[in-house]
């Protein structure tokens, strides 16, 4: 299943890998809030938890989980833009080298703050 590449990758085995994701996904979901209590994803958990704040009248708790979600996808925008900017590099390689150095970067204050690491794993 993941020796095809490019080209050589088809619809069907895009939606066969799409579908192992999803439920490997669903499956650490539903294990994190079983065996743990809290949602353990970044996207499908965060809207789960959304979904069960705002069902419980917490609005504030599912705004919280929203603007985990919109930041992903806004972190997510900002490495597709620098992987296709040619503005980082010629080369696909130093465009993902910027793009891991800015990770790394945001990993390094999130770290240097209780408070902010306590929300990067939330």
């Amino acid at each position: 299943m993941f020796r095809s590449e490019g080209a050589n990758r088809s619809d069907r085995l895009n939606r066969l890998v799409a579908g192992y994701l999803a439920a490997i996904g669903g499956w650490i979901n539903a294990c994190g809030i079983i065996g743990l209590g809290v949602f353990t994803s970044h996207v499908t958990g965060n809207v789960g938890r959304a979904a069960v704040d705002l069902a419980a009248g917490q609005l504030g708790a599912a705004a919280g989980a929203f603007a985990y979600v919109v930041t992903f996808y806004l972190g997510a925008l900002g490495a597709h833009l620098v992987l296709d900017s040619e503005r980082f590099g010629r080369v696909i390689s130093r465009r993902y080298g910027a793009a891991l150095l800015f990770e790394a970067v945001l990993l390094v204050v999130f770290v240097a703050s209780p408070t902010h690491a306590s929300r990067l794993c939330g």
